[in-house]
This record gives structure tokens, sequence and C-alpha cells, in this order.
């Protein structure tokens, strides 16, 4: 997914969109692409007869993620306007770099 979201970013750049604009959209296109996981896992596993494909030692790990994203939202929301656009393409940059590492060195 991130891999997703660092290439909208890419072409989001050279727009000239607002920061909040930006991490908006970013946010949305992350939003429907983990809606289009999660459709497909729920088919995946309703076509495979699945039960319950959540055990009870994932569940701390669901919290946990839960708990992060409404943290992020909050420090995001405090800290976003303080944010200039040049450090928001310094850091697409050097993601679109460690990628394209990952990528070439087989690790994802």
């Amino acid at each position: 997914m991130i891999y997703l979201v660092v290439c909208g970013a890419a072409f989001l750049l050279k727009t000239g969109v607002s920061t909040e604009a930006f991490v908006g959209t970013n946010a949305f296109i992350g939003f429907m692409v983990d809606m289009a996981r999660i459709a497909t896992y729920a088919l995946l596993f309703f076509a495979a007869g699945a039960v319950n494909p959540i055990g009870p030692d994932q569940w701390p790990l669901i919290f946990a993620g839960i708990a992060a994203a409404f943290i992020g939202v909050i420090i995001g929301k405090r800290w976003l306007h303080k944010v200039t656009m040049r450090v928001v393409q310094m850091v697409t940059g050097v993601l679109l770099l460690i990628i394209a590492v990952s990528l070439g060195a087989g690790i994802i």
C-alpha cells in the first residue's frame, strides 16, 4: 500500500496543491486501497468457509494498529500546518528511493 501512496505522492508533488490537500489526497488513496484489500480478504475468507479468520492472538495487534492510526491523526492535525511542501517533497523522494532500492534488492 505504501508503494501506491508514494507513487500518488510523486504525481501530486508537481501539481501545486497545498500541504493539507496533498496529505488529504494521499490519505484518501490509502483508504481506498485498504477498503479494496479488506473487501478482497473478506470475500476470500467467505469463499474458503473460514469461520473466524482473526485469531485471539491477533487482536492486540489490531488494537495497536487502530491506536497508532488515531495517534497519527492527532499528531498530524497538530503539526501539519508547520510542514512545508519542500519537506514533503524530500520525504517523498527518500521513500521512493527506499522502495526502488528494496525492489531492486529483492527485499520487497
